[in-house]
């Protein structure tokens, strides 16, 4: 596909922006499309970005949201996860059918039937570990044992689970993304966040992307990883570094800042990436194109991934309950139908990943086949992200139709 006219489908991205901000009632969003699989008709070989924004960083001040400003990006953040995860068995320092009980010998949960628990099951969702109930988002942890200290509380060690992970059932579960986490760790020798950004986001330029959300604080620098400060200096922090912040809107559909920032290490490997739109792309447009990743191990000495791996995290495993979805590794596989002027219906296959925590919601979805990618931050609790970005994806497909 040739994209005839850049101006038209920018167009397209603007008044997605600006209908969204007409007809939601949310505080601010930011954009992002790229489409890789497409040549622009005066840019030959030069694929497509866009990124934009509406609405306010900080809907009290009315300070603007702006198209490289740092959202909490909620849910994506387990994509990462599953990427560090494919970086170890890469280099031959995990398995997928590796089990739990022996690569974290410390570990211990009440129910013996987590001896079953492999990495793969953890992966798709399968471990039988229910979700995380109270994240403590007030408790703001920074130490570099907080991940081991979650692994280690009673919330995790006296847990029942849901069904024994050899039943293969789906359910979804940060905590066993917490836990991913810590394989992490404990494997390649390092932090969770740091080895992530050494094999994902130092390869790929993503300059604006971190998992050490407190690192982008200079008030806070000092104190870090022994922060005690509360959470109303905390969010003032924030603000004052540019940061998306976190709104609700209450009872009497009033827009109302949270009282705390979504951020502790203890949940970092399954919630507390921040990003930019254009950062994700990035890292999509990667994944689709290709240009980085590689097949032969000898050439990805800084690649994030082999194409195969990419291709096993996309393989269908087990399906979602009661959405028509598929779960690969970490990701979501759905179907959307796009209807072109002349009546013909497309069916296209997309993989991604739904995210919301306190104050921000996220939609992260590629289309492979078309090297489509679109990615929508928003910072609001309940906003309806996943239904926008559907139909942002059709918006951008009619355009080539």
């Amino acid at each position: 596909m040739i994209i005839k006219d850049k101006n038209a489908l920018d167009r397209v991205c603007e008044n997605f922006i600006k209908n969204t901000m007409d007809f939601y009632d949310i505080p601010g969003i930011t954009v992002g499309v790229c489409a890789v699989g497409v040549e622009q008709k005066d840019a030959e070989g030069t694929p497509y970005f866009f990124t934009g924004a509406g609405g306010y960083r900080n809907y009290e001040t009315k300070d603007l949201v702006q198209a490289d400003t740092v959202f909490h990006c909620t849910s994506v953040s387990k994509l990462f996860t599953v990427m560090g995860i494919m970086r170890l068995v890469e280099d031959g320092k995990l398995s997928l059918s590796d089990h739990l009980v022996d690569v974290l010998p410390y570990l211990s949960i009440a129910d013996e039937r987590w001896k079953n628990i492999t990495i793969e099951s953890m992966l798709e969702h399968t471990s039988g570990l229910t979700d995380v109930g109270d994240y403590h988002w007030e408790e703001h942890k920074t130490a570099d044992d907080s991940l081991k200290e979650y692994a280690l509380s009673d919330e995790v060690s006296g847990r029942k689970l849901l069904w024994d992970p050899l039943a293969g059932k789906f359910r979804y579960s940060s905590t066993a993304y917490d836990l991913l986490g810590l394989v992490i760790a404990e494997v390649s020798g390092m932090p969770f966040e740091e080895f992530v950004a050494r094999e994902v986001f130092g390869p790929l330029g993503m300059d604006d992307t971190t998992f050490f959300t407190f690192g982008r604080i200079s008030e806070l620098n000092e104190e870090v990883p022994e922060c005690k400060r509360g959470c109303e200096d905390i969010l003032k922090a924030i603000d004052e570094a540019g940061l998306a912040m976190p709104h609700y809107k209450g009872r009497d559909r009033v827009i109302h800042l949270e009282k705390a920032y979504p951020y502790t290490r203890q949940h970092a490997p399954s919630s507390t990436l921040t990003s930019t739109t254009g950062d994700l792309l990035k890292w999509a447009a990667a994944l689709m194109k290709r240009a980085p990743l590689h097949e032969d191990p000898e050439e990805a000495q800084s690649a994030p991934l082999h194409e195969k791996t990419v291709q096993d995290m996309w393989e269908s495993r087990v399906s979602v309950p009661d959405t028509g979805e598929k779960m690969g590794l970490g990701w979501f596989m759905r179907k959307q139908s796009v209807t072109a002027a002349d009546g013909e219906a497309y069916e296209y296959t997309l993989v991604g990943h739904e995210g919301s925590d306190d104050g921000f919601r996220t939609s992260f979805w590629m289309c492979p086949e078309l090297g489509i990618a679109t990615a929508l931050l928003c910072n609001l609790t309940d906003a309806p992200l996943k239904k926008l970005n559907k139909q942002l994806f059709e918006a951008v497909v009619m355009t080539f139709m």
